[in-house]
């Protein structure tokens, strides 16, 4: 049985070994105040081995530690401070009691159980140093102090002191503790301080930046952050945060030459990406984005003689006489040769927009160059191959003459004392050249359509 109860008590203290951050942390190179915290208590052994000028150390644990302090450097040590219980430190080497062993004789030394603490912090105890075995200060220690407490305490104990180093864990103490280990630990607050906790509320849009500048956040939530007060302690926020969001909507368009676009209030004559900005309900920025497509009608025209050629190609034609605005009966063919004269345009349609082109004027038949002034007629015109021509006044002689288009001679008739003559037209359907010639030296020159 005897046998049986050293094991179990050897498995629970190996249940309870403390697991140290081996990373050192240094939180002062400078400093002289070296800390241990823990809550099980056991035997400390630390090792002097940094050389570092009035040496003070500090212990805290909820069970009794004794404390056996040696190394190269051990007469640096000016003052030892043991703060906490005085348990039976059962889980480690059982019925202990605080003691201080190896200090320097000059060294002061001292046992202060269940000192005050000198910083309140809502997740500690805030009536007694009883404890320490984590560096988290934003969660509650079950009883025992945060590390800003301890750190805070013996810098209030150490007056004009800095903190070296702080090494705090849950299980008994390690076989050996050297000063050079350094710390996991490294909560330094102002000595004496008292810090601060507020509960604010903010509303962001998109993301949140805390005050510090240490985090920021893109989503609704409950967060912490910790900033210097106007007493240069810690102030521990806890920030309400709402994120809302801005918004970003896109619009397609497709306009005939221009667009108005209702949103911003401006006119488009181009083809583009456009945007505006306002706030939306939720007081962030709501981005609208517009792709616009201008589609705009080639309403040119080409002219060739009587013969008028839209130039859009693959788009509906409707042909219009600009004398009367009316469109005329079955000409909707990319081209128009004209039959008469007169001033004729094209309303085209493609895309889905329709446009109009300019007016353009054809003379195809009718007076070319004329010194009779108003002294004849000439009708009809166009004809099925006979021509009339009368005369206001009788001359001596007229010379008709008539050519194709191209300028080959038909036919010549003279005429003597005749106010009225009739020509026949010979050959195909087409445009003829009329000449009339007076005795008396008058000219014309008609334009005649056959068909």
């Amino acid at each position: 049985m005897k046998n049986y109860s050293i094991i179990v008590m050897l498995l629970t203290a190996l249940c309870f070994f403390p697991t140290v951050n081996s990373q050192t942390q240094i939180c002062d190179p400078a400093g002289n105040i070296v800390l241990f915290s823990n809550y099980d208590g056991g035997i400390l052994n630390i090792d002097v081995d940094v050389d570092i000028p009035d040496l003070k150390i500090g212990v805290v644990s909820y069970e009794a530690t004794i404390i056996n302090l040696s190394g190269t450097y051990v007469n640096n040590i000016t003052e030892v401070i043991y703060a906490g219980y005085n348990g039976n430190a059962d889980h480690c080497a059982g019925n202990l009691t605080v003691s201080i062993n190896g200090a320097p004789a000059s060294a002061i030394t001292a046992i202060n159980f269940a000192p005050t603490p000198t910083i309140q912090n809502s997740n500690g105890n805030n009536s007694s140093i009883v404890c320490a075995y984590s560096c988290d200060t934003s969660s509650s220690q079950g009883g025992c102090n945060t590390a800003d407490q301890i750190a805070g305490y013996f810098l209030t104990e150490y007056a004009g002191s800095k903190v070296y180093s702080h090494t705090t864990q849950y299980g008994c103490w390690p076989v050996n503790s050297k000063i050079s280990f350094g710390g996991n630990c490294c909560i330094i607050p102002h000595s004496g301080c008292s810090n601060t906790y507020n509960i604010i509320t903010a509303t962001a849009c998109d993301t949140y930046t805390v005050p510090s500048g240490d985090e920021t956040y893109t989503s609704s939530g409950t967060y912490l952050d910790t900033i210097p007060n106007v007493a240069g302690c810690d102030s521990i926020l806890t920030i309400m945060l709402t994120i809302n969001n801005s918004n970003t909507a896109f619009e397609s368009a497709t306009a005939c030459d221009s667009y108005f676009w209702a949103v911003d209030g401006n006119t488009y004559v181009n083809s583009g990406i456009y945007s505006t900005t306002f706030t939306n309900v939720a007081g962030c920025d709501s981005t609208i984005i517009l792709n616009l497509t201008i589609r705009t009608v080639d309403t040119s025209v080409t002219v060739n003689s009587t013969t008028l050629t839209a130039n859009a190609t693959g788009a509906y034609y409707q042909w219009i006489d600009c004398g009367t605005m009316l469109p005329i009966s079955g000409e909707v063919n990319q081209s128009y040769t004209a039959t008469a004269n007169g001033s004729y345009a094209v309303i085209i349609s493609e895309y889905g927009c329709t446009d109009t082109s300019c007016c353009y004027v054809i003379t195809i038949v009718g007076i070319i160059e004329n010194t009779f002034e108003n002294s004849f007629a000439f009708f009809p015109n166009p004809t099925t191959g006979q021509l009339t021509i009368t005369f206001k006044e009788t001359y001596d002689q007229i010379t008709l003459t008539v050519k194709s288009i191209g300028g080959k001679f038909i036919s010549s008739t003279v005429i003597k004392d005749h106010e009225k003559v009739t020509l026949d037209i010979e050959g195909a359907n087409g445009y003829y050249l009329v000449n009339i010639e007076s005795s008396e030296g008058q000219h014309a020159i008609l334009k005649i359509l056959k068909q």
